[in-house]
């Protein structure tokens, strides 16, 4: 792991955050994750334990009903597509702006300097063009950090070079390391601790260089120069934590929303085999009922018609009452019918002409 991973996640640190702006949703598979370019990246979370998956994580926990090993490997994933793609941009960014302020070299650096001010840009340029190269392969998907880190080094050492040589603390060059930082902060997403430990670098190799042969005056022009890289670097830096922790908690945000469309999709699959089983339930036990109740009705009729034997009034009046309640409960039997018919969808409406005056 690299030295500019964040603290352990059993840190107690607030977890509310705002949201970020929108950003490539996380790679779901090996190809997505490789770019679509290239080798297939074989990203494979199970060789990480869970300790060293928690440590790519802000400190602050997660829904409960979330599978911490599967949220951590989804956010590593997520990290190093969004990285990629500031690596890209910063790829091309680099490759168009950085040679061009050859031209600046030339109008203010003395032509005696001009083999080392060229050979410090030539270098960044030659690393920003492996780094492009790098970005598509497997090796990036392992180190995306140490990467993006020490490319936003490589911009700031370069200019430092050419500080130091050009005019220590009084050249306007160290704009260039306000630059590197701003687009930094805007391109990558990074733990704070690495942030923190990336824009040190980069203003020691502003300080350094030119400080041991500073003079008082040389300290004095260039204190609001310091002043200015330091309020930067805390701006930019403050900015790196902000939108990780974001990042993470709209990530988490997201996978809860899919775990409960998950399930919600799987209760409502339940409901609709209930209400089917209940349908089939009302057809089987109306029939059931209406067979038997059938058997009895008839001979009601025949008992009541005197067809099986003479009967009192009292009798036929008893029967009549057996018989009606008899023809209320197979009309009751013959609606649940409907109506599990109804919910099958198998009942159609028949149109005919009637007369509404009968």
């Amino acid at each position: 792991m690299s030295e500019f991973e964040p603290r352990d996640p059993g840190a107690d640190e607030d977890p509310d955050t705002a949201a970020l702006d929108p950003d490539p949703p996380a790679p779901r598979n090996a190809n997505e994750l490789a770019g679509g370019r290239g080798r297939e990246a074989k990203f494979r979370p199970t060789r990480y334990t869970l300790d060293q998956l928690g440590k790519m994580q802000p400190a602050f926990p997660t829904d409960g009903e979330l599978d911490p090993a599967e949220v951590a490997t989804r956010w590593q994933a997520w990290l190093v597509e969004r990285n990629r793609r500031g690596t890209i941009i910063a790829f091309w960014l680099t490759i168009v702006i950085y040679p061009a302020f050859a031209l600046l070299d030339v109008l203010m650096v003395d032509r005696s300097l001009w083999p080392v001010v060229f050979a410090a840009r030539g270098l960044v340029v030659a690393w920003t063009l492996w780094l492009g190269f790098t970005s598509r392969r497997p090796l990036f998907v392992r180190g995306w950090l140490a990467f993006t880190c020490t490319h936003a080094l490589m911009l700031s050492f370069g200019i430092s070079t050419m500080v130091a040589f050009v005019g220590g603390f009084r050249t306007p060059y160290y704009a260039g390391i306000n630059l590197t930082m701003v687009g930094v902060g805007l391109l990558f997403i990074w733990p704070l601790r690495a942030a923190v430990v990336t824009y040190s670098l980069a203003i020691a190799s502003y300080v350094i260089p030119s400080a041991a042969s500073a003079t008082v005056e040389d300290w004095a022009a260039g204190a609001p120069h310091l002043f200015f890289l330091v309020a930067t670097a805390t701006v930019v830096t403050a900015a790196h934590g902000f939108a990780y922790r974001a990042a993470y908690r709209r990530l988490v945000d997201q996978m809860t929303i899919e775990k409960t469309k998950a399930n919600l999709e799987q209760a409502n699959d339940k409901l609709k085999t209930l209400d089917k089983f209940k349908s089939q339930f009302f057809a089987n036990i109306t029939h059931e009922l209406k067979t038997p109740l059938a058997m009895v009705l008839a001979p009601l009729e025949l008992l009541i018609d005197g067809e099986l034997g003479a009967v009192t009034d009292e009798q036929r009046g008893t029967l009549k009452s057996m018989l009606r309640s008899g023809m209320k409960l197979l009309k009751l039997i013959g609606d649940l019918l409907d109506l599990s018919k109804l919910e099958e969808s198998r009942i159609r409406l028949r149109i005919q002409q009637a007369d509404l005056t009968e």
